[in-house]
């Protein structure tokens, strides 16, 4: 047996009934959306990427080389040494990379 409002739309999209016990304007529809329960959520920390302790024009002064892909490569390594908790200062930083380029 098929089941069909009194409006011809299917049930489950019928408009809803009104409340006896609440006004007629809202029909038992909120017209605001409750604000999010952000206790609820889990909780999440984002890191942000490992950062160099010493900008790259510095480093690139301090150990006499140009811009390019060699002080890209660098930068990377010292912030992978940063994230590894091996390199904290500049001072540690500089030293790293003069050493990874005498390699």
């Amino acid at each position: 047996m098929k089941r069909t409002s009194t409006t011809g739309r299917c049930p489950a999209i019928a408009a809803p009934t009104p409340s006896p016990t609440k006004p007629a304007s809202l029909n038992g529809v909120s017209r605001t959306r409750p604000a999010p329960n952000r206790a609820s959520r889990p909780s999440v920390t984002l890191y942000d990427p490992p950062r160099s302790p010493i900008p790259g024009d510095e480093l690139a002064a301090a150990i006499g080389i140009e811009p390019g892909p060699e002080l890209g490569r660098l930068i990377g390594e010292v912030e992978a040494a940063v994230f590894a908790g091996d390199v904290e200062s500049a001072d540690d930083a500089v030293a790293l990379a003069r050493r990874l380029r005498s390699q």
